[in-house]
This record gives C-alpha cells, sequence and structure tokens, in this order.
C-alpha cells in the first residue's frame, strides 16, 4: 500500500475547479517528483515516461511507463461503479455463470416497451428472496457465485482484454469538496483480499455481495432507457 498525503500541496484545491481526477492525476504523476519516486519503490519500476490519458472506454485510465493505473474520484465508504454491461456479456466472458443467468436476468431486466423502448416500468424485477426462488436456487446461486468468485472479482476490475489490465489502482480520496490524498494499490493485491469473504445476498434481496465492498446489482436510473437493465459492479475502494 502506498498512500500520498497530497493536501499540503494542493491548498485548498476542490472538485468545483473543473479538474477531471485523471487529468489531475497524470499532471501530478509528471509533476511531483517526490510522488514519483514513491511509486517506483513501490512497484519496483523505473518511471521513464511522462504519464498520459488512455483514450475510450477501457478498465484503465492512465498509462505511464507501460504501467497500467485505474484511478477514481471517492469520499471515505463511498460505493463507486468499476464496471457495468449486460448480464449477456458477462456470462459470454465466465461461462460457468450459465446456469444462474435467468435469476441474474431477473434481477437486472425489465421488458423492454416495443414502442417508447424504454424499460417498463409496469413490471417489477425479481427479488432474490424466498417469492420468487426456492431455497435450492438461491442456495445454488451462491455457491456459483463463491466457485467461480476469483473470475468475477478479476471481470469486475480488469475486463477480458489484456492490454488494458490495469496495474494498479488509484483513488482520490475527497472530503466533502477538498482532495485530500492520493492512494494506490497493486490490483493483485486488491483481487487477493477480496477473495477472502463469503458471497451472500444483502437484506434489500436485491444485491449480490461478491465480497467484502464489492456488489453486483442492477443499474437502475437512465431515465428508464435500455442502459437501466444492465448490471454494474460497485466498491468501496476507501
Amino acid at each position: 500500500l502506498i498512500k500520498s498525503n497530497i493536501m499540503k500541496n494542493m491548498g485548498s484545491k476542490t472538485a468545483k475547479d473543473g479538474f477531471k481526477e485523471e487529468d489531475f492525476l497524470v499532471n501530478k504523476l509528471n509533476e511531483d517528483t517526490i510522488l514519483r519516486k514513491m511509486l517506483e519503490k513501490f512497484i519496483g519500476k523505473n518511471l521513464t515516461n511522462d504519464a498520459c490519458k488512455i483514450k475510450g472506454n477501457t478498465k484503465s485510465d492512465i498509462v505511464i511507463s507501460n504501467i497500467n493505473i485505474k484511478h477514481k474520484k471517492t469520499k471515505n465508504k463511498q460505493f463507486g461503479q468499476i464496471g457495468r454491461q449486460c448480464v449477456d456479456t458477462l456470462v459470454n466472458n465466465i461461462p460457468e455463470l450459465e446456469k444462474c443467468k435467468y435469476i441474474l436476468k431477473n434481477l437486472c431486466e425489465l421488458p423492454i416497451n416495443p414502442v417508447t423502448q424504454m424499460c417498463d416500468k409496469k413490471y417489477k424485477i425479481k427479488k432474490l428472496n424466498n417469492n420468487n426462488y426456492s431455497k435450492n436456487e438461491l442456495n445454488e446461486l451462491i455457491d456459483i457465485f463463491e466457485k467461480n468468485k476469483k473470475n468475477i472479482i478479476d471481470y469486475a476490475f480488469n475486463g477480458h482484454e489484456q492490454k488494458y489490465k490495469p496495474e494498479l489502482f488509484s483513488i482520490s480520496l475527497f472530503n466533502k469538496n477538498i482532495r485530500e490524498k492520493l492512494i494506490f494499490w497493486k490490483m493483485d493485491d486488491i483481487i487477493d483480499h477480496l477473495i477472502n469473504y463469503n458471497v451472500k445476498i444483502k437484506k434489500s434481496q436485491t444485491v449480490i455481495e461478491i465480497s467484502k465492498d464489492l456488489t453486483f446489482q442492477r443499474k437502475g436510473g437512465d431515465s428508464g432507457r435500455k442502459q437501466a437493465n444492465n448490471f454494474q459492479f460497485k466498491f468501496i475502494p476507501s
């Protein structure tokens, strides 16, 4: 774990300055020699090139000397989305989830109104309870997630494109509007930590807790557009 407290250097810089956090981190890595040296020691590699943003929608936001970094803005104990897509795509990438695919689709996907092409809200998602499923079905769901937990967690953070697999996960930690700290973790350390917790269904019956601070649930929102039927992985990094 590496922590760089940047409150002293940044003074009262706030989110209202309009700085995207990726831009902020790129500038910080390129200009702050102390942080750069700390990071070199942490990863055991020399950072000879400048940092730059990665274009497009990938699992990594920034690259520096062939080291990919995923960066998020967050507050203490705040859930943030680390990925979203349709259930079919998830199952295509992790075929072992095929057996529980119908449950995941019932949890995430509402019928699409043929006229408006929006989620038809006169229907409800099927919660993960005994009104909708047998005890055996719910136990099998948990068992499938448990047996494939490493692959699911790896997919949540790293996706399927090796080129954009992040080696580091970093956050800008805010207190109200003040950016207080930068924190870096090795991605492998995060995954190794998260696999130590058991899978369970949360009390809301709409969320699967894959591990401590990592969940699977329906995305929702989007004013009821089709994208609301996606699932999302949510994570508390701090």
